[in-house]
């Protein structure tokens, strides 16, 4: 019986060793705020307050993940929207022990202002707007006294060109901008440097029928135009 205790002690042992896979983190993602200044109508966080943060607690714990995972090389602050903690996001990039060269944001930019355009380019961020087409695509991304947020967002996008400030797009496909074919035309326009597209899957979802013609036209379009 021993023998046999044995023997299926090292087959497990060899069985862990075998399937045993190194994790190496590349990148650390932060909800940096729960709250955000918009009320978007298929947002499925809801009406979410600020919960407060503990900068020494965060600090310490993105140290200790820095130091355990030295695989990781850049970080990510989301929300809630990110913009309403800009304070807790300076204190993490001046901080001495988190020294990570790649800094992402993903923000609906509607904060923006000069003074966190010079800091997002001193500090070499790389910027992600939500942004969902053009102003009759956009309708579902409102403030939370349900106005428009497209002229804020695209006078934003203004200040970050004047800072050389690249960004990229994330979009959210639903029922209302489902049929913006000339998708890549328009991200070329305002000059940003890529899309990555959600889905939505409630109330204002598009059809599956939709989605496929959207992704077969647009990726046609892009193939057959030369864009940049």
């Amino acid at each position: 019986r021993q023998d046999l205790l044995k023997l299926r002690e090292a087959w497990l042992i060899n069985r862990r060793q075998q399937y045993q896979v190194e994790i190496k983190p590349k990148e650390l993602d932060i909800v940096i705020s729960t709250a955000c200044n918009m009320a978007c109508k298929y947002c499925y966080e809801g009406d979410m307050k600020q919960v407060p943060i503990n900068l020494d607690a965060v600090n310490t714990t993105v140290t200790k993940l820095i130091n355990k995972f030295p695989s990781i090389s850049r970080i990510l602050f989301f929300g809630g929207e990110p913009l309403l903690s800009m304070y807790e996001i300076m204190d993490l990039v001046y901080h001495p022990l988190i020294q990570i060269k790649e800094k992402h944001i993903q923000t609906n930019l509607t904060l923006l202002n000069e003074e966190i355009a010079k800091f997002l380019k001193f500090h070499k961020f790389k910027i992600g707007v939500s942004l969902d087409g053009k102003k009759k695509h956009n309708r579902l991304r409102v403030f939370k006294n349900d106005n428009p947020s497209y002229e804020k967002v695209m006078k934003n996008i203004e200040l970050l060109k004047k800072h050389g400030l690249g960004f990229g797009l994330l979009s959210v496909l639903h029922k209302y901008n489902i049929k913006f074919y000339d998708a890549m035309k328009w991200v070329e326009e305002i000059g940003a440097g890529s899309i990555h597209f959600n889905i939505e899957w409630g109330k204002y979802k598009a059809t599956p029928n939709q989605m496929f013609n959207f992704f077969k036209q647009t990726f046609e379009d892009y193939v057959n135009n030369d864009y940049n």
